[in-house]
């Protein structure tokens, strides 16, 4: 039998582990948590069938390297690998990662990507604000192949939120940019 859970029931999933990877607190005063929805954020979100790692322009890294290892050398980063497993066959049939950065840096970002299995693949890139406020969301679609390794590069402000994709680097993708 497959275990389905909605994307409702993900995001909340999601939360939970950022909230936990910052150290929610329940006092009265502002939890890291509230205090990073009120600050500049870079986020990653990308298909089953993909792993990558996020580097930053110092030179650190947050992602997976496997379906098991991950690194986070990103101050306020975190990675998350979620999956649907099949329970009749124990096979992973979907999921997907992200990355979150919180407070990032302003600079040029390395997306290496490595592809886990042949097919159609998608990245979403969002950002927010120094005062917290969404910006354009950028969907990026494409065909990877397994074991193929391939890197773009993504600009970001922290004042103004924007990301911006510099290139596609060595994968042909189509980008859209969803309106906020």
């Amino acid at each position: 039998m497959l275990k389905i859970i909605n994307r409702w029931q993900l995001w909340g999933i999601l939360c939970l582990f950022s909230l936990i990877a910052l150290g929610f607190s329940e006092s009265n005063e502002k939890s890291t948590v509230q205090k990073d929805l009120e600050s500049s954020a870079l986020n990653f979100g990308g298909s089953h069938n993909i792993l990558y790692v996020v580097v930053s322009p110092e030179g650190k890294k947050t992602g997976h390297l496997t379906s098991s290892k991950y690194l986070k050398e990103i101050p306020n980063s975190v990675s998350v690998r979620n999956f649907i497993e099949n329970t009749v066959t124990g096979k992973l049939e979907g999921g997907s990662q992200i990355v979150e950065l919180y407070q990032p840096s302003s600079g040029t970002y390395s997306l290496n990507i490595l592809g886990l299995e042949t097919g159609p693949f998608n990245i979403g890139i969002s950002g927010f604000s120094e005062k917290g406020v969404p910006t354009e969301f950028v969907k990026l679609s494409g065909k990877i192949v397994k074991n193929a390794k391939h890197n773009m590069k993504v600009q970001f402000d922290p004042k103004t939120g924007i990301a911006k994709v510099l290139g596609n680097g060595s994968i042909h993708i189509n980008t859209k940019k969803i309106g906020r």
